[in-house]
């Protein structure tokens, strides 16, 4: 992996530290839905970017670097958050859920189209009842 894509990674990292934050300070139910959310993307970014170093011959040593420079990404973007004005709370959970529908409909609904896939169907459906249930369980 080259440093674009690790900036990349990080950068990622960053917004969703934000997020979360953002979303437990509007609301610790919001903030659970959007952790939720991060950690169910999280987990098959980070096992595809793991498999795509080991692939390019990265040595468990030289994966280090990439993994916890992403990693520290998140308490960084916990930071910027605290000096985000109480105003722009609500428009970055807005972009945050916009971001997550749009890769959703973007990326994993139009795959679902293009062939029968019951993973990818089970997968969107899992989805939607996780936070449901998150959102039913909180109320």
């Amino acid at each position: 992996m080259n440093m674009v894509s690790i900036f990349g990674m990080s950068l990622d990292n960053i917004i969703d530290g934000i997020a979360i934050t953002i979303g437990y300070l509007t609301n610790p139910h919001v903030g659970l839905v959007i952790t939720v959310a991060v950690i169910i993307h999280e987990i098959p970014q980070d096992i595809t970017a793991t498999l795509i170093m080991k692939d390019l011959g990265y040595s468990a040593r030289k994966m280090l670097f990439p993994i916890l420079f992403a990693a520290v990404s998140y308490p960084v973007g916990t930071y910027i958050a605290t000096f985000i004005p109480q105003a722009f709370y609500e428009p970055i959970i807005a972009f945050v859920a916009g971001t997550f529908i749009y890769i959703g409909i973007g990326d994993l609904l139009v795959e679902a189209h293009k062939r029968f896939n019951f993973q990818v169907i089970m997968s969107v459906l899992s989805g939607f009842i996780v936070v449901f249930a998150i959102e039913e369980f909180m109320h």
